[in-house]
């Protein structure tokens, strides 16, 4: 089985890849270089498509821990960006792979996120938990239109 983390770069997937890679194929992606990124790229990238390839029919699980955060500065339109368009573009990615899973790691943000409605005026915090919550929404109407069981953590 091949297990496909986005984020591979991050905190999360230090910790789970290592496990992962006792029973599994592991194909890490990042706009980050790590030990555990195999391909150094945004998720949107044209690259992944080509990098899947070598999956073929094989049963793939998707460990999603992609997102952006940034602390100050950022506009609701690059939060926009960067947590629903790109994921957008990600799971159109995976249409032709036999995804078996699809995890997704969320932020509690997303939670606050349901009760605010997105605007490019939003601020830095407000457009991040919008955002997320629109990213989840991304991933779970992708799922259910390709039958694909989903968890969100």
């Amino acid at each position: 089985m091949h297990v496909l983390v986005t984020g591979s770069s991050g905190y999360v997937a230090s910790n789970l890849v290592p496990y992962l890679k006792k029973n599994a194929s592991v194909f890490g992606i990042d706009q980050s270089a790590s030990k555990y990124t195999d391909l150094k790229a945004s998720i949107e990238s044209p690259q992944l498509k080509k990098s899947l390839d070598p999956f073929g029919e094989d049963e793939v699980v998707i460990v999603n821990l992609a997102a952006a955060r940034f602390d100050f500065g950022a506009t609701a339109m690059d939060y926009y960006k960067l947590n629903v368009e790109c994921h957008q573009i990600f799971t159109q990615t995976l249409n032709n792979l036999n995804i078996r899973k699809f995890i997704h790691v969320s932020s509690v943000a997303a939670l606050d996120g349901r009760n605010i409605p997105y605007s490019e005026k939003l601020n830095c915090d407000d457009a991040y938990r919008a955002t997320k919550f629109l990213q989840e929404v991304t991933i779970e109407k992708w799922c259910d239109e390709h039958n694909v069981p989903l968890t969100i953590l």
